[in-house]
């Protein structure tokens, strides 16, 4: 979990794309979660967009609740996130017995300019 934790402070910048957090391990509720950064005025935040159905829902987070909010919800409620920032692509998995695996792969300069 610290691992994760760490990842999301190290990664939860202006340089994010965005995060995608799928697979939940209960079929009702949330079915998937985006999340992006967003500047309102001077600050930076994180929209998080949360598919409940044919609803969805949004709310903007400070960075400490941001980081929280996607730990919480990667490890405990969701089997698979894609985390995309603008030089790699990060995917952490999480197993029934609650093992994490993460594969991170750099993005390529052609990729880059779509």
């Amino acid at each position: 979990m610290n691992e994760i934790t760490q990842l999301y402070t190290d990664k939860l910048n202006d340089a994010l794309r965005e995060i995608i957090i799928s697979n939940p391990k209960e079929k009702d509720g949330v079915k998937k979660i985006k999340i992006r950064p967003i500047r309102l005025k001077v600050e930076l935040l994180f929209q998080v967009e949360e598919f409940k159905g044919k609803q969805v829902f949004h709310q903007n987070l400070s960075f400490d609740d941001a980081v929280s909010y996607c730990t919480t919800q990667s490890t405990e409620y969701f089997k698979q996130t894609q985390l995309i920032t603008a030089t790699e692509s990060v995917m952490i998995l999480v197993s029934k017995k609650g093992k994490v695996t993460i594969k991170t792969q750099k993005i390529s300069n052609e990729s880059n300019k779509t």
